[in-house]
């Protein structure tokens, strides 16, 4: 993924801290990943992903909570990776194949987001 724009907003409420809205940009070709396990390989199928439902539930998030529950930067990373993940398991098809096997696994099997640190 590659983050297209970052802008600053103002602050929510009393808080000294400025808002950020940014942008992703995603390929809508099928993407293959690497899990954890070597023989495992996943294909998203970004072309049939509901964009509109995942920004949907991405708005129902509680980001104050989020932000309140993880204080430091690292934390917070973490934890927005664990959503956004959640939300492409939830609104991007997708399929698992094992690299032992030419056949394609079960439809819609979760995949887990690599972080960059």
């Amino acid at each position: 993924m590659l983050i297209t724009s970052i802008t600053s907003h103002p602050p929510i409420g009393y808080s000294d801290h400025v808002t950020v809205q940014f942008s992703v940009a995603v390929n809508l070709v099928a993407r293959t990943c690497i899990t954890v396990e070597s023989t495992t390989k996943c294909t998203y199928q970004c072309h049939n992903a509901e964009f509109e439902g995942m920004s949907a539930y991405l708005n129902t998030v509680n980001w104050i909570s989020v932000i309140h529950a993880n204080p430091s930067a690292v934390c917070a990373w973490a934890e927005f990776c664990r959503l956004l993940q959640h939300a492409i398991d939830l609104f991007v098809p997708s399929f698992v194949a094992s690299s032992s096997s030419n056949t394609h696994g079960n439809l819609g099997a979760p995949v887990h987001f690599v972080s960059v640190k």
